[in-house]
């Protein structure tokens, strides 16, 4: 059996965030961008929206030391192709198990951030055999009323004035002050690949990820393979009760809150991050062979 479930917060700095290489971008079949590294057990990393597989540099080193890890753009983001018009979270989905056939892999661990989150969840529901593990990093969980009512007004003007005028309030959502202060040049990185993105792509991933919690909070009860949920305890977004209600919804989970971080942990604190995602997939791996 697996152990219950564990509400924590880590008394843990943040760190700041190291640059890293990643490996070439390489392309599958139906024009999915990807990066692939590393060998043994495999891990899919899914992105937030308006980002790219980018945000994970500083992760893939450390968790490609014992495992086949690959990081994806997601449709309408990076050098990926646009969604269809009307998409829903299920081509997200079949965008990623479309990688994972083309690369040959059966079943991986899938970690998502953010809008990922929900790509991930989908995924478990669609083919639990598949996706032994899940984390879900600074996801959102059945919004409030009044929740949803802002972020589908934000997407309504996102479409009327495009992006440039609210990527200043995504970086003060985003990251801490005092991050903000000492690393400008990573501020500058996150705007300049906001203002990259095609709009288009961007409208259709956002409406998306501004509604399917909605559709998934009902079926998160279904989840049953080993599962992180961790967020930062001052994200305004994904927030810490966002987190344990999922939790809550997943037996045996493991929800971790990391103390006065915002957001983008990818980058505010990619090694409290990696560390943890690497002991999870570890742990649980472990938990989950045994299980079967």
């Amino acid at each position: 059996m697996r152990p219950g479930r564990i509400w924590a917060i880590l008394c843990l700095p943040a760190v700041s965030r190291i640059p890293h290489p990643m490996a070439s971008i390489l392309f599958d079949a139906h024009g999915t961008a990807y990066t692939n590294c590393g060998v043994g057990p495999a891990v899919l990393l899914i992105h937030g929206v308006g980002l790219s597989h980018r945000i994970w540099a500083p992760i893939v080193p450390v968790l490609a030391k014992s495992r086949r890890v690959v990081a994806l753009d997601m449709l309408g983001h990076g050098s990926s192709r646009l969604p269809r018009e009307g998409a829903t979270i299920e081509d997200y989905s079949v965008q990623a198990f479309s990688l994972l056939d083309h690369l040959g892999i059966e079943s991986s661990a899938v970690v998502g951030f953010s809008m990922g989150a929900l790509v991930a969840q989908q995924m478990v529901l669609d083919y639990p055999a598949r996706v032994p593990q899940l984390a879900a990093v600074s996801g959102v969980h059945a919004r409030s009323a009044e929740q949803r009512s802002a972020i589908l007004k934000r997407a309504q003007e996102f479409s009327e004035k495009g992006l440039e005028p609210f990527i200043p309030g995504a970086l003060e959502r985003w990251l801490t002050p005092e991050f903000r202060q000492a690393h400008p040049e990573v501020e500058g990185e996150i705007a300049a690949g906001l203002s990259d993105n095609d709009l288009t792509g961007y409208l259709r991933s956002y409406q998306i990820f501004a509604t399917s919690d909605d559709t998934l909070a009902p079926r998160a009860g279904e989840i049953h393979c080993p599962t992180l949920v961790l967020t930062g305890e001052h994200d305004s977004g994904s927030t810490a009760e966002m987190a344990h209600a999922l939790g809550a919804c997943i037996a045996g989970s493991q929800v971790v809150i990391l103390p006065g971080l915002r957001h983008l942990l990818t980058h505010e604190a990619p090694e409290l991050l990696a560390g943890q995602l690497d002991a999870f997939l570890d742990r649980d791996r472990q938990i989950g062979s045994a299980g079967r």
